[in-house]
């Protein structure tokens, strides 16, 4: 066999037995979407709800939602994972330049991720190119036009997700500690209120005949809830800004997972695909894992939404010690 055709061949074969190089998980993305635990609609709401978490704890639902994604997340990608090590331990000089710098950086997370190589993996395999350039999960060989046509409606449906812009927007929520320098003024502002507080004869404590000047007691309070209130304001503002963002991408990753629940009943989770129309199957595990992937952001975010209401709970728990405590 001349070396040109040899090497035609080897590539098919490779190629063609990347058809399984995902495994489709056998659940409803549909449904794992619609229970997805989600923030309340306003920040009384959340503060009702959430307010006395500690600090950055991350409310029950939302902690077994992220663990439960995770490791569907991994079961999906496990074999895709084992499929690019051993590419990357062959030759790769005919792969294009993108292709090999992803084998490049796999054989790097196998050497110094040691047990966390999975999580490494996740993160990087996220800023993967759609399935129609990865040589993983576009069809090399033929497939039938029923194939064809779940073919193309998998990548709009993955096209929908405009996952690149969500990831890059979602980090930047992620890393949200909520800090406004508003905040600091209006403290600032209510350090200076306080002081003007005129004063007036007072008992010293309960039952005592002393008397002695203290701010007025009245007026304290006012100034007290008065600039609680200010905080709140930015709290909410910022808690429905927030909100808007996460419903507006929900929305759009929920109608991806219901367009995928088609695809998934009409192949029986790619188990009625045979012959070369077997290849589609790793496509449809490809996108049902980003789509997994891009419910796991949402799930953090959400926790992070929450957090400004534990924040909120914290300033007005604040003011209402600040006034037990000083009469």
């Amino acid at each position: 066999m001349p070396k040109l055709l040899m090497t035609i061949s080897i590539l098919i074969v490779a190629h063609i037995s990347s058809s399984n190089a995902q495994t489709i998980a056998n659940k409803s993305i549909a449904d794992i979407s619609k229970n997805l635990p989600k923030p309340p609609e306003s920040l009384e709401q959340s503060i009702n709800l959430y307010g006395k978490l500690q600090m950055g704890e991350i409310p029950e639902a939302f902690r077994k939602s992220l663990n439960e994604l995770s490791d569907l997340r991994e079961n999906i990608l496990k074999s895709l994972y084992d499929k690019l090590v051993a590419a990357g331990k062959g030759n790769i000089a005919n792969y294009s330049p993108d292709e090999q710098k992803l084998l490049r950086d796999i054989q790097t997370l196998r050497s110094s991720w040691g047990d966390g190589v999975m999580y490494g993996f996740k993160v990087r395999i996220e800023y993967r190119p759609g399935i129609a350039k990865q040589f993983w999960s576009r069809p090399r060989q033929p497939i039938s036009s029923t194939a064809q046509d779940q073919y193309k409606r998998l990548v709009q449906i993955e096209q929908s997700l405009n996952w690149l812009s969500f990831l890059e927007e979602a980090r930047k929520h992620e890393e949200l500690v909520f800090h406004d320098s508003k905040l600091d003024a209006i403290d600032a502002e209510k350090i200076q209120a306080l002081s003007a507080v005129p004063t007036k004869k007072q008992r010293f404590a309960e039952g005592s005949d002393v008397m002695v000047d203290l701010p007025d007691r009245e007026k304290t309070i006012e100034v007290m809830k008065n600039y609680d209130a200010k905080k709140m304001k930015i709290f909410s503002r910022v808690y429905n800004e927030q909100i808007a963002w996460w419903k507006t991408n929900y929305l759009r990753i929920e109608t991806a997972a219901n367009s995928l629940d088609s695809i998934l009943r009409e192949t029986q989770f790619g188990e009625s695909l045979q012959g070369q129309d077997a290849q589609l199957r790793t496509a449809i595990a490809d996108v049902q894992e980003r789509i997994v992937g891009l419910l796991s952001h949402l799930t953090n975010i959400g926790s992070k939404i929450i957090s400004i209401s534990q924040q909120a709970y914290t300033s007005t728990l604040a003011t209402e010690e600040y006034i037990k405590n000083s009469y």
